[in-house]
């Protein structure tokens, strides 16, 4: 018998291993609904991650077969070839601020920097791109190696949005898990 999960908010393994309250059908309504920007806000605890996970493992070029086999028997798969033709067609940045949870304004710079350092060593394949400029190529190294000013920190995920999309010449997904994280810490600390 699988167990129920509680505090798992990976898509693959609530898959695999647990009971599943299928909310595939959601994907379908965001494909319809075609917005630049959702926004999901709902009380703790009511599986956002776990929904964003799932949507980076249904979007994701990154082992889409495999990830394909995680939709079957779900609602998005029932709902029609349309929608499963998105099934791993995009990529997909996935950035969680969730831990970004520190005392001073210079201590949560330095997180977000290294966050971002991180995020960008996952695609560090656009070093070697041939759709990548040479000054692209540049910034990008400096902002993988944390040699960056504030400003471009602050403007990197565009920055990373704009080189996936010339090396894949299609726009990526950018999902942005406990966004609200650094803020309430900010302004519990003083700083915000």
């Amino acid at each position: 018998m699988n167990k129920m999960p509680v505090g798992i908010d990976d898509f693959r393994e609530i898959r695999e291993r647990y009971y599943f309250v299928d909310k595939t059908y959601f994907i379908k309504e965001l494909i319809d609904d075609r917005s630049k920007v959702t926004l999901i806000t709902r009380p703790r605890r009511f599986g956002k991650t776990l929904t964003m996970s799932m949507l980076h493992y249904f979007f994701t070029l990154e082992n889409a077969a495999e990830n394909r086999a995680l939709f079957d028997g779900c609602a998005i798969a029932d709902a029609g070839e349309k929608y499963m033709a998105e099934q791993g067609s995009r990529p997909v940045v996935f950035l969680t601020l969730k831990d970004v949870k520190v005392n001073t304004f210079k201590l949560c710079v330095d997180t977000m920097t290294y966050r971002i350092s991180r995020l960008y060593d996952s695609f560090n394949f656009l070093l070697d791109s041939d759709r990548l400029s040479v000054t692209q190529k540049k910034l990008y190294s400096d902002t993988l190696d944390r040699c960056v000013t504030q400003e471009m920190t602050a403007n990197s995920l565009q920055f990373l949005c704009t080189c996936l999309e010339s090396h894949f010449d299609k726009k990526p997904i950018l999902l942005i898990d406990e966004y609200d994280a650094p803020i309430q810490t900010a302004w519990e600390y003083g700083y915000y």
